[in-house]
């Protein structure tokens, strides 16, 4: 079996979570190509920095994909250190295992935020004397078909310096011989199997692509609205956890991860968007001497109100505080909204003096409700609440009347 170098002493440091990006977001172009991806597998540092394996029907497909973040280089060539690098280690995957495989599709991507330069060699290492097109040669890369006989044997003679003098110390050649035999036609072949992607996003446009790309996925459902940040999270976290493993194929994160993943997050509070005023809801109850229940508060103002409706708003208080009960701290974060939204509208009205008919108190009770909801939905622009709709504000406003935040007499409320 060929030796050939570990490339697992490098500094892989550099850009690490642009590599956990981009890996997420080719994942997750793999998962919508619905009608012929089978299975997908993505993995980080298993050959290269990214690896997307994708089964279609009996056939599989293979991207190695290089990741270069490198904000103090303006410009890559093909001269420079991370290319040639590159260019070493794509060769020695292609021999490998391209010629052994007739059931794997080998694709490899070099990405880079960066732009490419000209070169401005005239000789190679060695002493060779080089003449270099008028384009910079990784632009002519990039477009397949302009990939001459001359420009393919330019950079066939550029990498055996580099080859070599990457192996020179080492006690095995890994594939110096196939390099130096493999004929210009089929070294074209394999630098057609490369795609330069320069000036590509930087992690923060990276992210931001990708979470759109979150909404596509035929894994999203509309009750993840909102979460989209939290799956990216998982999504990358997953990745991470699996980093460690020596093994290259535990290494890989699959389609079915992935779907659980969306699901989990479905049913899951998005932390990043938690309201986190819930922590002032004790601190105000303990402020508060009021104790009067629903209905006393409601017939010391109305004393004609129907017992058969306050017996129907203490069902909805009661339901309320069973809610409150099974839920979990986004609840008394909605509550407390639901209280200072309540506080406001008695800020801008007063609060009954004297007894009053029951159309008014009906009329106070819609006009707290409706502020609450109002207040709640410009809350959302900006928080996740795992309960918010009408229903259950408008509950939560009975249960703090009946819970001693909210009540409609000035000369008992403290």
């Amino acid at each position: 079996m060929t030796q050939i170098i570990n490339r697992d002493a490098a500094d892989k440091t550099k850009g690490f979570r642009l590599q956990k990006l981009r890996a997420t977001k080719l994942l997750l172009e793999a998962s919508n190509e619905l009608s012929s991806v089978n299975f997908y597998y993505s993995a980080i540092e298993a050959e290269e920095d990214v690896t997307i394996i994708k089964t279609i029907n009996l056939n599989t497909e293979q991207l190695i994909e290089e990741d270069k973040n490198y904000d103090d280089i303006k410009n890559f060539t093909i001269f420079s250190e991370a290319v040639l690098n590159t260019l070493v280690s794509f060769f020695d995957i292609y021999t490998g295992k391209w010629q052994k495989s007739h059931t794997t599709a080998f694709t490899f991507s070099f990405y880079t935020t960066t732009n490419l330069g000209k070169e401005r060699k005239k000789e190679l290492d060695d002493g060779t004397a080089i003449e270099l097109p008028p384009k910079p040669i990784l632009e002519i890369l990039q477009n397949h078909s302009e990939i001459t006989d001359d420009i393919a044997s330019l950079v066939k003679s550029i990498l055996l310096v580099e080859y070599r003098k990457q192996y020179s110390n080492l006690p095995y050649k890994g594939y110096l011989k196939a390099l130096e035999d493999i004929s210009i036609e089929d070294f074209k072949s394999f630098l057609k199997k490369i795609n330069w992607l320069s000036g590509q996003e930087d992690e923060s446009a990276l992210q931001e692509s990708t979470e759109k790309l979150i909404k596509t996925s035929k894994y999203y459902q509309l009750s993840m609205s909102g979460k989209e940040q939290l799956i990216l999270a998982k999504l990358l976290d997953k990745i991470d956890e699996k980093q460690h493993f020596k093994d290259f194929a535990e290494r890989f994160i699959n389609s079915a991860e992935v779907e659980l993943i969306f699901k989990m997050a479905e049913s899951e509070v998005n932390e990043f968007l938690l309201d986190p005023i819930w922590k002032e809801l004790k601190a105000i109850s303990e402020e508060i001497t009021d104790k009067r229940n629903l209905e006393e508060k409601i017939l010391d103002v109305c004393p004609t109100y129907p017992k058969s409706k306050i017996a129907t708003l203490s069902r909805k208080a009661c339901s309320s505080k069973t809610e409150e009960d099974a839920s979990n701290r986004s609840f008394l974060s909605l509550k407390y909204r639901v209280f200072s939204a309540c506080d406001d509208y008695f800020f801008d009205n007063s609060k009954f003096t004297s007894s009053i008919e029951p159309s008014s108190l009906d009329d106070t009770l819609k006009l707290l409700q409706n502020k609450a909801f109002e207040s709640i939905e410009e809350l959302k622009k900006d928080y996740t609440y795992t309960l918010s709709n009408k229903e259950t504000i408008n509950s939560i406003v009975i249960n703090l009347i009946d819970s001693c935040f909210i009540c409609f007499d000035e000369e008992k409320s403290e």
